[in-house]
């Protein structure tokens, strides 16, 4: 933050500015505006989803296929912004959902041509339920709301079936042996984080079961072999983030991985999981074994040249890594191979965050 003297300059020098380029403005032609290339939806591309900055309004969808990377693409094509602060994409049958937690609304969209067809909002009464992740099973998608609760959407007529309660702020949320589990983070109550997974029973929509799990859980994912892996993340102080994982028989813990993972994911046995310094500034991947529950003492690519990590998305066998930069400025996406060699590093929106391989 700037002192008073320092303000008081930059306030002339902004005035001085503006009356320059005003008396100049009409002798000074504006650069012509370059029009974003169009995607071409037919192929096979990739959309990044940008999150957007909170209370910004400005989260957005990339597109990138055969060398052409196209911003603003979701704008382009239906004449509307997403909305405030999206957090989360996934691609079901023929349709593409976005979850917008600030504005409290659900997009699906036609997964060949990106238009929308149906923004659902999520609210009680006038108070926005704040959704945060998607899963599907069986033509229902499963979504978490901050608001406590956990709701059942039907994916052909698009309407919402059930809701049921959570723990505080659930989060991340995976279906597994019948059952839907769910990260209670209780984040919005820091420093008193909740430390609970809920089980829901998919059958009654209803929870059976709280399992204590460890401070501030977030995110989760499971494997073939019926394992649930819940990464808590601590309380960025003395609390260390832990992956842990749960037998979804028995539904209780049955061991602790690794400390410092501070996010899982698995896509069909090919699994990562990321690292976290203290600070935040050296981030880490590393392959993560499912089968053998061994994570790899080897850098699976590297991410030094980022500037904001902040997170990853696995793209059938490959992975894309997000660099928000400083959060203030667009960022970029970097894709790298199976083998982790870089692909492309591809321009963004502002606080690019997830991705998929439209099909």
């Amino acid at each position: 933050m700037e002192d008073g003297g320092t303000g008081s300059h930059m306030i002339k020098q902004l005035s001085i500015a503006f009356l320059l380029s005003a008396s100049l403005a009409s002798c000074v032609k504006k650069p012509a505006e370059v029009p974003e290339p169009t995607p071409d939806l037919a192929k096979k591309i990739l959309v990044i989803l940008n999150e957007g900055a909170w209370n910004q309004n400005n989260a957005s969808l990339t597109t990138y296929a055969d060398g052409t990377t196209s911003q603003q693409v979701y704008e382009a094509l239906n004449g509307e912004k997403i909305g405030d602060v999206a957090n989360d994409i996934k691609q079901y049958g023929g349709k593409i959902y976005i979850i917008v937690n600030e504005s409290s609304n659900l997009l699906v969209l036609n997964a060949s041509t990106l238009t929308l067809i149906k923004r659902i909002p999520l609210f009680d009464g006038g108070i926005p339920r704040s959704p945060r992740n998607i899963v599907f099973n069986n033509d229902k998608a499963f979504f978490t709301a901050f608001d406590g609760t956990v709701h059942q959407l039907d994916t052909a007529s698009l309407t919402l079936e059930k809701q049921t309660k959570a723990g505080r702020n659930p989060e991340g949320l995976v279906v597994q042996n019948g059952k839907l589990y769910v990260t209670n983070s209780g984040g919005l109550d820091y420093p008193n984080y909740d430390t609970t997974v809920s089980v829901i029973d998919l059958a009654t929509f209803s929870e059976i079961k709280k399992i204590p799990v460890g401070v501030n859980p977030g995110g989760i994912a499971t494997d073939s072999q019926g394992d649930v892996y819940v990464v808590a993340r601590g309380n960025h102080g003395d609390i260390l983030p832990q992956l842990i994982r749960i037998n979804s028989v028995t539904d209780e813990v049955e061991d602790t991985l690794s400390h410092q993972v501070f996010s899982v994911k698995i896509k069909a046995d090919k699994a990562f999981v990321s690292y976290n310094n203290a600070s935040f500034d050296d981030p880490q991947l590393r392959l993560f074994d499912p089968l053998t529950e061994t994570i790899a003492d080897t850098l699976f690519a590297d991410l030094s040249s980022l500037q904001g990590y902040y997170g990853f998305d696995i793209l059938e066998e490959d992975v894309i890594c997000f660099d928000a930069m400083n959060f203030s400025v667009k960022g970029y996406a970097y894709w790298f191979d199976k083998t982790g060699q870089l692909k492309k590093k591809i321009a963004a929106g502002f606080i690019p965050s997830g991705a998929i391989i439209k099909n």
